[in-house]
């Protein structure tokens, strides 16, 4: 909604003032929705600022990202001016930008192969693991680091969107 209203060609402050607003609008509707204890308290704040956090929120919420930009360059962009505004780490800034460069290039056709390569080469996620390795040592932890390789995983074994929400469900926590 936030990346829509200000257009394809908004200047950063835009972008920013534009996700900051949606965000604690939403939020505000809904303060029982699961957030974190800083992202709740960011909410509430008159006027907020980022507070250095890796967690996947940063991650969750930058889809439209990934789907409203015409270049991986821009939506990368736009994906690290959603995610500063709260979640400034560099982890919760990768995050964001590795799910929407993926949903970027899944939705331009690239193959599941070159994504994963992708994944690995410009964001350093560690994805050998399999889903069965990944089950047995699952606790609940709400990084970028810890769920989005999970999240990826999930994908990339996928044979269909079903199957693919199956697997991050069988995971458990927030993947």
């Amino acid at each position: 909604e936030a990346l829509i209203s200000v257009g394809p060609n908004a200047a950063k402050e835009k972008i920013e003032d534009a996700v900051t607003s949606n965000l604690q609008d939403w939020g505000r509707r809904y303060p029982h929705a699961g957030y974190g204890l800083r992202f709740s308290h960011w909410l509430k704040t008159r006027n907020p600022k980022p507070y250095n956090s890796y967690g996947n929120g940063s991650a969750m919420r930058v889809s439209s990202a990934g789907w409203l930009y015409d270049s991986l360059q821009k939506t990368e962009y736009v994906a690290e001016l959603t995610a500063s505004v709260s979640h400034n780490h560099a982890e919760g800034i990768k995050g964001a930008k590795c799910t929407a460069a993926v949903i970027y290039l899944g939705r331009n056709g690239y193959s599941k192969e070159y994504i994963e390569r992708y994944v690995k080469d410009k964001y350093g996620y560690d994805l050998s693991e399999s889903l069965d390795e990944m089950r047995i040592r699952h606790k609940h932890v709400e990084s970028c680091m810890d769920s989005l390789p999970k999240a990826l995983r999930s994908f990339l074994d996928g044979q269909s969107i079903e199957d693919t929400v199956r697997n991050a469900v069988s995971l458990g926590g927030d993947t």
